[in-house]
């Protein structure tokens, strides 16, 4: 996610005060879905990537209902096995051409300039924040909730196997702060979709500070903690299991290195200093 931090394109649209939220669930869905595609069915090269897809089309040809969704992954049909990386690279790369075509010289101008968006009246702004809404539609993400149905679907009886995406690290600096917690805002959002296929389980592991300031930092209304209480397990620490665990982890570290003796806690910080 790094690269949708850097993106010149994306500072932009959020300099012009672009709402950023549908894009930002577009990415997450995206490499959602072509994640659970690639450990479905074991894709990990160009030729099991169009097999799949081939696979994918002979089920749902005749279901007039999921042309859209076979429409989106017949873009990515020879890429289903590549990494998540270059998946959030090439859909990013789609909106930088998007604004680089609409906007052209006052693109160029933002990036030379750094007070750019200081610069602009509050009816210039309103203009270019009404043509950003050409490349920022719901029309993709529309798509994408196609493509979600039809993995639901492909799920049977006779599919046993259950698959896990874990995504974790959301409290370290994966991403500037600037877009941060908008980007957690739109992958808690996009959770809800995923609950359509039964043999998928996403995780993501969260602090509970960091959802509190998902809702600060965002200023978004809509976002209420309460409403996504179904989605959470929380995870509490007594002091016993805190102790527990860190002595679990020295023993191992100690083994590991130094003794196969039973170090504990004590050995390691003394009662008195």
């Amino acid at each position: 996610m790094s690269y949708v931090s850097n993106s010149d394109a994306l500072n932009f649209l959020q300099t012009i005060g672009a709402d950023l939220d549908l894009l930002f669930q577009v990415l997450w869905k995206h490499v959602t879905c072509i994640e659970f595609i690639r450990l479905r069915w074991s894709v990990n090269d160009e030729d099991k990537s169009k097999k799949t897809f081939a696979r994918l089309i002979e089920r749902f040809f005749a279901d007039a209902r999921k042309q859209k969704a076979i429409q989106y992954l017949r873009q990515w049909e020879g890429r289903f096995w590549i990494t998540m990386d270059q998946n959030i690279k090439e859909i990013t790369e789609k909106v930088e051409s998007k604004v680089e075509a609409e906007f052209g010289g006052g693109f160029q101008r933002f990036k030379a300039r750094g007070q750019y968006g200081k610069q602009l009246s509050a009816e210039k702004k309103s203009e270019l924040l009404a043509r950003s809404k050409k490349i920022i539609d719901s029309d993709q993400l529309a798509e994408l909730n196609g493509v979600i149905e039809l993995l639901s679907a492909q799920a049977t009886s006779a599919d046993m196997n259950r698959f896990y995406i874990l995504i974790d690290k959301l409290d370290d600096r994966w991403v500037d702060v600037a877009i941060r917690f908008r980007l957690i805002l739109a992958l808690i959002e996009s959770l809800k979709a995923f609950r359509k296929i039964t043999n998928l389980k996403l995780l993501v592991a969260l602090r509970s500070d960091i959802v509190e300031r998902v809702a600060q930092e965002t200023g978004d209304i809509t976002f209420q903690k309460e409403k996504f209480e179904d989605y959470f397990i929380n995870i509490r620490w007594n002091k016993n299991e805190l102790k527990d665990l860190v002595n679990k982890r020295i023993e191992y570290l100690f083994k590991r290195q130094y003794t196969a003796g039973i170090i504990s806690f004590e050995d390691v910080f003394p009662n008195r200093v």
